[in-house]
């Protein structure tokens, strides 16, 4: 057995179903429990962050080295600036995230951490075939993993997605795996996407060892993280490709 293992009792004929009506959906309990605690404990106690904002439409990264050394009125001026400039309009955000990793692109950095090890699981036959035959779609053959921890004040607006780090790949599919414990929905930092109702929101809470796939493009958003919750949150997410 590796190192991660996709849990077999998971009904893939019912996931199929919900993934064609819905074009998204989560899947609890995903991975064995202790792959999953362990890749929690790197991303809690050892991943070194970045952090990525947007001030009036130009967007910033503060690598771990500036941050550390980032006081606490610093922290909060950052956030001031991406609060701003979501009021603007357009696409805004702020959260931390590690450097991103990309399968066979040039952006993979190879390392013995259990992140990279997380990121060979997920360009790996067993989890292309399991969202091959969840979506639906034949062609995917790679997908890059981000590690991201979203605080108080941090957030992300509306936007489509990204495309695809290699220009000769088409993103077609969007995963987030959670690794959040003991969440409240009040505290923020849900996944959103507009309700088929209108006027309407579908949000999944972040919570722990849990797979949110859902088809690309389709639009969303992560609300503001609440001054008093009780923590961060984070996952680790990515696009799924395919050769045109």
């Amino acid at each position: 057995m590796g190192e991660f293992e996709i849990n077999t009792d998971v009904n893939l004929d019912q996931l199929c179903e919900t993934f064609r009506n819905d074009r998204r959906l989560r899947i609890t309990e995903f991975l064995d429990p202790a792959s999953a605690e362990a890749l929690y404990h790197y991303l809690d106690k050892r991943a070194e962050w970045s952090s990525f904002l947007t001030d009036k439409g130009r967007m910033f990264e503060l690598p771990p080295e500036i941050r550390r050394n980032c006081s606490a009125g610093g922290e909060q001026r950052l956030i001031d600036l991406a609060h701003a400039s979501a009021r603007d309009g357009g696409v805004a955000y702020i959260y931390d995230a590690t450097r991103c990793f990309a399968g066979d692109a040039v952006a993979y950095v190879k390392d013995e951490s259990i992140l990279a090890r997380f990121a060979d699981f997920v360009n790996s036959p067993m989890f292309l075939d399991f969202v091959r035959r969840v979506s639906g779609v034949e062609e995917l053959d790679m997908a890059d993993a981000q590690a991201m921890r979203f605080r108080a004040g941090n957030f992300m607006t509306f936007h489509g997605g990204t495309s695809s780090l290699e220009y000769t790949k088409t993103q077609r599919a969007f995963y987030s795996y959670q690794l959040t414990p003991e969440w409240k929905a009040e505290w923020g930092g849900l996944l959103e996407f507009r309700g088929t109702a209108a006027r309407s929101v579908e949000a999944y809470v972040p919570c722990f060892n849990c797979l949110d796939m859902f088809a690309f493009p389709q639009g969303h958003w992560v609300s503001a993280v609440s001054p008093f919750a009780g923590g961060s949150t984070y996952s680790v997410r990515g696009g799924i490709f395919a050769h045109p």
